[in-house]
């Protein structure tokens, strides 16, 4: 074939590209694009969601701790201090509950409400002893400090002229913005303290293990409206809240941001689908449905979180409780 031959056969190979293909190709192109963002939002989304559920993770560990550091120096006694001095432990017990209530603090006081309530949330108060003096030169300042309340000030031991200052109560509280968290409250030299603890907790629920028969162990897992049951139905020479000897305690938590969707869960059972079934009516807050939440929080991802703690020191006081007395009981 001549050279003049093949100049022609390449002229007419480069043709122009008609509008057909230019189409097909934006097509195909728009194709790519749209898969590469779908895949980068569903990465993303991916992303958000371990970023929260780990947060909601690291919330609830360090909450359990809070609230387990709190309830094992219940009736601790500082074996530093004369015997007249050491602390004793309140004939109505030094662990103490209330159902479905939120705390209102008064000057040194403090009382429980009925409002508002936070998806039938609990409140947890502990009572213990402190340790060691904060006054330089002190035989017992080496053990201050060892013991410390809910907001990790230390508390100092208990002396003859002064009441008792080592008080920790865990309930729910809406913050300024209506984020619903986890505080704690003591008590300062002169009146009360509140301080969050962490935020996006939406039920705060507590069972308590009661000794029956004073074999260390829990026979019965009550809510605090049992307990106090107790008191009212069996005459006993000390109040059944000295009976407990170990605690469950369950939350619920929801992330900071929304998602795309929702997610999860439609039902939150705290305590198991069995004390669900059996409790739900009578101890409000352990079973909650997604519906019945806020609107604007439904797309955030959400963890419930529980554990048992056992209290390590004896809640028996040395002295009848105020309501046996009551009872005309000896």
């Amino acid at each position: 074939m001549s050279r003049r031959s093949l100049c022609l056969l390449a002229q007419q190979a480069q043709h122009g590209t008609g509008l057909i293909e230019l189409l097909i190709a934006a097509a195909l192109s728009l194709g790519v694009v749209l898969i590469a963002i779908l895949l980068l939002q569903s990465a993303n989304s991916s992303f958000i969601w371990l970023e929260q559920s780990a947060l909601l993770q690291e919330n609830g560990r360090y909450a359990i701790e809070l609230v387990g550091r709190a309830l094992r120096q219940t009736a601790l006694l500082d074996i530093t201090q004369p015997i007249a001095q050491r602390y004793t432990v309140p004939p109505d017990g030094a662990v103490r509950g209330a159902d479905a209530r939120s705390v209102k603090f008064s000057g040194a006081g403090f009382s429980l409400v009925n409002a508002p309530v936070i998806n039938g949330s609990d409140v947890l108060v502990v009572r213990f002893a402190g340790a060691g003096d904060s006054a330089a030169g002190s035989s017992a300042a080496d053990t201050y400090g060892s013991v410390l309340n809910c907001a990790g000030f230390a508390v100092p031991a208990l002396q003859p002229d002064s009441e008792d200052l080592g008080w920790s109560i865990f309930y729910l509280a809406a913050s300024g913005t209506g984020e619903p968290e986890l505080r704690c409250a003591y008590r300062g030299a002169q009146q009360w303290d509140t301080q969050a603890i962490v935020a996006g907790v939406e039920s705060f629920q507590v069972l308590y293990g009661v000794d029956t028969d004073g074999d260390g162990f829990a026979n019965r897992f009550l809510n605090a409206s049992g307990v106090s049951a107790l008191d009212a139905k069996e005459a006993t020479k000390y109040s059944h809240w000295t009976q407990v000897v170990v605690i469950r305690i369950a939350l619920l938590l929801r992330s900071p941001h929304s998602l795309a969707r929702e997610s999860g869960l439609s039902r939150f059972e705290l305590f198991g689908s069995r004390y669900a079934a059996e409790h739900s009516s009578d101890d409000p807050g352990t079973r909650i449905f997604l519906h019945d939440l806020p609107l604007n929080s439904r797309k955030r991802v959400r963890r419930m979180t529980q554990s048992v703690i056992y209290l390590r020191n004896s809640l028996q006081p040395t002295t009848p409780c105020t309501v046996c007395t009551q009872q005309d009981l000896p």
